[in-house]
C-alpha cells in the first residue's frame, strides 16, 4: 500500500495542521493505513502494518505518541473489546458534529452512526441525579448487514 500523503483525504490534514499537529511519515502513514482499511486496529496490528509500510522497524512509544496526537485531534477513536484489548480505527466524518459508530465483531469493519444516540439519557440523567454531564462514550457492536 503506497505511503503517500495524497491519499489522505485534505480535510484530516486540515484538522491535524490546525490543531497544531505535524504530518510526519509515521502519522500519514498511520492515517493511510486506518482511513484504507475500514476497520479496527489493535497496537500490534499498526506496529506491523506500518513497520511493514515504511519498510523499518517502528517502536511502540512512537506509535502511541502518534495514535495520541491524532487522538486529540478526534481523527481516530480508542475502543475497548470484551477480552480487554484495546483497539483503534479512524473517524470517517471527523468535521461532522458530535456521532457514534457501529464496530462489525465479525468482519471488524466501522460505521458511521451520524446522529447521537444519548441526549434523551443525558437529560434523565441530569434531572434525576442532579448532575451535570459533561461527556459520553457509546460504543455499539454487532453483526453488519454483509456478514449475517
Amino acid at each position: 500500500m503506497p505511503t503517500s500523503a495524497a491519499k489522505i483525504p485534505n480535510e484530516y490534514l486540515d484538522i491535524l495542521r490546525t490543531n497544531g499537529g505535524r504530518v510526519t511519515p509515521i502519522v500519514s502513514t498511520l492515517l493511510l493505513c486506518l482511513h484504507a482499511s475500514k476497520q479496527i486496529y489493535s497496537p500490534q496490528q499498526i506496529k506491523d502494518e506500518l513497520s511493514e509500510m515504511l519498510s523499518c522497524d517502528v517502536g511502540f512509544p512512537t506509535i502511541y505518541r502518534a495514535i495520541d496526537r491524532l487522538m486529540q485531534c478526534k481523527l481516530i477513536h480508542r475502543m475497548h473489546r470484551d477480552d480487554g484489548q484495546t483497539m483503534f480505527f479512524v473517524c470517517r466524518n471527523p468535521g461532522n458534529e458530535h456521532h457514534h459508530h457501529f464496530i462489525c465483531t465479525s468482519c471488524h469493519k466501522v460505521f458511521e452512526i451520524d446522529m447521537c444516540l444519548a441526549h434523551k439519557y443525558e437529560s434523565h440523567v441530569s434531572q434525576r441525579l442532579e448532575a451535570t454531564i459533561t461527556n459520553h462514550i457509546i460504543q455499539l457492536e454487532g453483526v453488519c448487514k454483509e456478514c449475517q
